[in-house]
């Protein structure tokens, strides 16, 4: 399921770790969408446990429904300052 969102919503067809979508909605920040089978298989080549890499891609997907987004060198900076914060 997390390639097909990732592909029909952001024209990548591969597999991504979390996925936010934003809502327009004064109630709801939005959802996030996480692909278990992707966080277990990341959390070694980062040196995490998978409970720990589960939050730090939740984490990450709360950052984006926030605003934050690492398109640019800079904006990557911000987002992984923010993530080791709340982390």
């Amino acid at each position: 399921m997390q390639r097909t969102l990732n592909r029909d919503y952001r024209k990548l067809d591969k597999v991504t770790d979390v996925l936010s979508f934003v809502w327009n909605d004064s109630n709801f920040l939005g959802e996030i969408y996480i692909a278990e089978g992707q966080v277990k298989r990341q959390a070694p080549l980062y040196g995490n446990s998978y409970y720990k890499e589960l939050k730090r891609v939740l984490v990450h997907g709360l950052l984006h429904l926030c605003g934050y987004d690492h398109h640019s060198k800079a904006e990557r900076k911000i987002m992984r300052e923010k993530e080791n914060f709340y982390f």
